[in-house]
């Protein structure tokens, strides 16, 4: 949904191509500082507690979201985004992985990302027509209650880990020093790294060009939003 908005809001404030870039860095800026010490405390068995934390947070994220009036707003609400979705999507992945046999481990990961892929293109499509219906405040309303619930969800059903569990944690307990050591490692970080550089250039302003420069509507620009995660889901 909020990718969707940004195309939006950079209209209604007048952003310039340089504070969309910001506001698309602020994001992904949280979760280079915070995913590291995050992923060093759940492997001592906090898992469950990282996430209710990311969901808690969540709430007034979106929240905060409803009531930006410019470009300060904007970057600051996603910054807090960024550690939200830190804690939720990256914690809730090493879950899955944790918690699976080794035998159905791919499947379950898989499962869990085009879940959230489905949920993504959902969002996108449910965005764009529920902004250009009813203006930000439902969306986000809607955003806040969706954590909540899952806030209260995971609180009664996700059970804490076991120190069985902590003892065999995905990727043997190796040290970050011993996986740079790997030359496969290394390969896989040289890649991703290129790959995001040129992605993050795409996704960060297709939503500006479609909306601010094309002229779509609402809905039409979250369906150029949803396009993106349509195949990622099925894959």
């Amino acid at each position: 949904m909020v990718s969707t908005f940004i195309g939006i809001y950079s209209k209604i404030y007048g952003l310039s191509g340089v504070e969309v870039g910001l506001v698309g860095m602020a994001y992904s800026l949280t979760q280079l500082i915070v995913l590291y010490p995050i992923g060093r405390y759940a492997d001592l068995g906090h898992r469950k507690l990282l996430l209710l934390s990311g969901l808690l947070l969540g709430i007034p994220t979106y929240l905060i979201f409803w009531g930006i009036a410019g470009f300060s707003g904007l970057f600051g609400a996603r910054l807090l985004q960024g550690l939200t979705i830190a804690l939720t999507t990256s914690v809730g992945l090493s879950f899955i992985s944790i918690r699976s046999k080794e035998g159905n481990r791919g499947r379950n990961i898989g499962n869990y990302n085009s879940l959230r892929a489905t949920g993504q293109t959902i969002g996108a499509l449910a965005g764009g027509f529920l902004v250009g219906k009813f203006g930000f405040g439902v969306p986000y309303a809607f955003l806040a209650s969706l954590y909540a619930l899952s806030f209260i969800f995971i609180y009664l059903f996700v059970p804490q880990e076991s120190s069985k569990s902590r003892e065999n944690r995905a990727g043997g307990g190796l040290h970050l020093a011993e996986l740079f050591s790997g030359s496969q490692f290394r390969i896989q970080i040289a890649f991703e790294l290129c790959f995001a550089f040129a992605k993050s250039i795409v996704i960060v302003f297709i939503p500006v060009y479609a909306y601010a420069v094309v002229g779509l509507s609402e809905t039409q620009l979250g369906a150029v939003v949803a396009a993106r995660y349509i195949m990622f889901a099925l894959g």
